[in-house]
Order: structure tokens, then C-alpha cells, then sequence
């Protein structure tokens, strides 16, 4: 699958009560997330959160 791409800034906070992804009215991205920031935790939810929001596949993400 190919398409076209997108390149964002996320900054990223880990622990919060609720898991989000915002964009402010700068474009700037903000990722609250419940796991922990620890074993790829953080990671692998802030990927789930990306690709749902984009509606593409986790493997598209990086």
C-alpha cells in the first residue's frame, strides 16, 4: 500500500487519566496516554491512537 505521506510532531504525555490526540489551533499535536512510559508501552498506544485517527493500518505508522 502506498499513498501519500505525513510527517507530524507528537508531544507526548504518558500516565494521564484519558487517553487523546489533539491538534491546537498552531497545528501543533498532543497525545495524552494512559500507559505507562515504560516497556514500548507508550508507544505502542500513541501508534494505535495515530493510525485511527489517519484510518490506516498500525503498520503504517512509525
Amino acid at each position: 500500500m502506498s499513498g501519500p505521506r505525513r510527517f507530524i510532531e507528537v508531544k507526548v504525555r504518558p500516565g494521564a487519566r484519558e487517553s487523546a490526540l489533539r491538534q491546537d489551533a498552531s497545528g501543533a499535536w498532543f497525545a495524552e496516554l494512559r500507559s505507562p512510559p515504560a516497556d514500548g508501552k507508550a508507544n505502542a498506544e500513541l501508534i494505535g491512537l495515530v493510525a485511527k485517527h489517519f484510518d490506516c493500518p498500525k503498520a503504517a505508522v512509525s
